[in-house]
Parts: structure tokens; C-alpha cells; sequence
């Protein structure tokens, strides 16, 4: 599911997701308006097999993608790399609460502004109440199955 037109204040309930690419795919990119406060609640996000299970990208072009909530979803068997993981965010104020998070090739959550992108942020997003377990991926003894947020500030986990 790519989103990156002007979708703002939707629900989507129980959704079953899985594709080749992103399963849900948030993005400024293309010039065609910010999706913003989507909410995903309960389903599954599962076999992305060459990215990400969720995707929030952002350019430098404001506004940024922000105000995004999973909640109680269940990510898994996303990936092919340790660059693929369950959930990549790279916007603001968005919310990862209660989901299962398991068997994905990266990281269970990343959390990352890449120092290179003037301007691009990735301040107060929440990572509460999920359980991140079973990813088979490893390097140098330190398992994978984690949050990582890198070059950030003012995130709460």
C-alpha cells in the first residue's frame, strides 16, 4: 500500500498486508501532497520480501509525513538484508504500540534521520508495549531483534 498523496485522518482496521515491496509504503516524495495521521490498527504486515514491512520516507520538502499510529499489528517475514526491517521511520510524532514484531531481516524497529537530509527530523515518535523477538539475523554476537534509533533526538521508547 503506497501512500503519498494527500490521505490524512484515515483508519485502517485489520488490514492483511503483504507484498514484494513496503506492505505500507508513507511518503513525501512525489509532490502530490503528505499523508499524515493514518492510523493502522490490528491485522498483519508479513512477507515483504524486498524492503520493509512499513516504510515512512521523508524529503526535505515540508511537511514531513508525521502523526502515523500502528498499534496491535502483527510484522513479520519482512526482508532479504539486516537494511530490510519491521518497521523504518523516518518522520516525526508517530506512534508503535502493542504490535508483535518478529522474523524480519534488520531490525525490529529503526528510527533513523539520515545526517545527510538537511532539515528531515525524526523527533517524538513512541515505541511502547510491543514484543520484538525471533529475528534470525546476528553480527558479532549482538542480536538484531531491537530498537534502533540512530542519530535521533527526543525519542521515547
Amino acid at each position: 500500500m503506497r501512500v503519498c498523496a494527500r490521505l490524512l485522518h484515515t483508519i485502517f482496521d485489520g488490514a492483511q498486508l503483504t507484498t514484494a515491496y513496503p506492505a505500507v509504503y508513507i511518503n513525501n516524495l512525489y509532490g502530490s501532497g503528505t499523508p499524515h495521521h493514518l492510523r493502522f490498527i490490528g491485522g498483519e504486515i508479513r512477507n515483504s520480501a524486498s524492503s520493509q514491512g512499513i516504510l515512512i520516507e521523508s524529503s526535505t520538502t515540508a511537511p514531513t509525513p508525521d502523526y502515523n499510529e500502528f498499534i496491535k499489528i502483527k510484522m513479520h517475514d519482512n526482508g532479504a538484508t539486516t537494511l530490510h526491517h519491521g518497521v523504518y521511520i523516518e518522520s516525526n510524532h508517530n506512534l508503535v504500540s502493542g504490535c508483535d514484531i518478529y522474523n524480519n531481516s534488520g531490525f525490529g524497529v529503526q528510527i533513523y534521520q539520515d545526517s545527510a537530509v538537511n532539515g528531515v527530523t525524526t523527533s517524538y515518535n513512541i515505541v511502547r508495549n510491543n514484543k520484538l523477538h525471533d529475528t534470525p539475523e546476528r553480527e558479532a554476537g549482538r542480536a538484531w531483534c531491537r530498537l534502533a534509533a540512530m542519530a535521533t533526538s527526543r525519542t521515547t521508547t
